[in-house]
């Protein structure tokens, strides 16, 4: 499945989260406004994802064919499964400009489909990125000056081995998306949906 997009200088191939781990998130960012109404710019629900390839300049002439060697490489996958499991920051916890859910669960699976639509994108262009893909959601995003207050803030409320609550989820599909960043933060439209090998 394809929708035409206007502009694809922005794009990337994602993981979706379940409604499961969605609502985990959602929960614990609420937890967090209830102590603090700190400025952490959250992410919105609907917007949680994994970043699996990420596509800057992307050619609008090309997605359709990126879409098909994204395509490609999904059907030589079967579902593989996913979990949350805590909370990171960077560049640290105790100084963070982004909050993040760490992953667990299939991730060399992850990893291997990772490298697979690289290695599919090189004939259009996207030359092979040299830093090893670092599995996560991104939750939210720390300005300068309220960075020491969130330090402060995790530190007297979330214990020392907080994990997320763990269910698994299965990835059954990726979603190929254009990202359009405006003043209230980025706007995204699925351009497709490549399914993988339905066989568990």
């Amino acid at each position: 499945m394809i929708e035409h997009a206007n502009r694809g200088l922005r794009t990337f191939v994602s993981i979706p989260l379940n409604p499961v781990a969605i609502y985990t998130l959602s929960t614990f960012i609420e937890s967090i406004n209830k102590e603090d109404n700190s400025r952490i710019r959250w992410v919105k629900p609907e917007h949680f994802h994994i970043t699996l390839n990420f596509l800057p300049k992307t050619d609008p002439t090309q997605l359709y064919s990126i879409f098909n060697k994204i395509q490609q490489a999904a059907t030589t996958f079967n579902p593989f499964a996913l979990r949350l499991n805590t909370l990171r920051g960077f560049p640290h916890i105790n100084s963070p400009r982004v909050l993040w859910a760490s992953i667990l669960g299939e991730v060399t699976t992850l990893k291997l489909l990772h490298n697979k639509i690289k290695s599919k994108l090189i004939p259009l262009g996207f030359l092979q990125e040299k830093q090893n893909i670092v599995p996560h959601i991104t939750l939210g995003r720390v300005p300068s000056p309220a960075i020491e207050n969130t330090s402060l803030l995790l530190k007297r409320i979330i214990p020392a081995n907080f994990n997320f609550p763990a269910e698994d989820w299965y990835v059954t599909d990726l979603h190929y998306i254009e990202s359009t960043l405006t003043q209230i933060g980025p706007v995204y439209k699925t351009i497709g949906i490549a399914p993988l090998n339905k066989v568990i």
